[in-house]
């Protein structure tokens, strides 16, 4: 997520937006379900572990596309809209 902007606006600044107000929390969203999907997929196989593994997918995505709208004016309203 933030690497692949770094070439927007630089990585000092892009680390900067990632700890601003609005963005605190969907960055933390996104790198603790980044953790629990790498630890998931590297431990030994328990029960429900495919699930955990996709769950922790489909959040870190959901996640990324909000950290992405609030790059865009209205974004978040435009966001909250659809899933109304």
């Amino acid at each position: 997520m933030a690497a692949a902007s770094f070439f927007l606006s630089g990585p000092q600044a892009q680390c900067r937006k990632l700890r601003a107000k609005n963005r605190m929390k969907t960055s933390m969203v996104y790198f603790s379900t980044m953790i629990l999907t790498l630890a998931a997929v590297f431990s030994r196989p328990f029960f429900g572990r495919a699930i955990l593994i996709m769950s922790c997918v489909a959040v870190q995505w959901l996640a990324l596309v909000w950290y992405v709208l609030s790059f865009v004016p209205y974004g978040h309203t435009l966001g909250r809209r659809v899933l109304r």
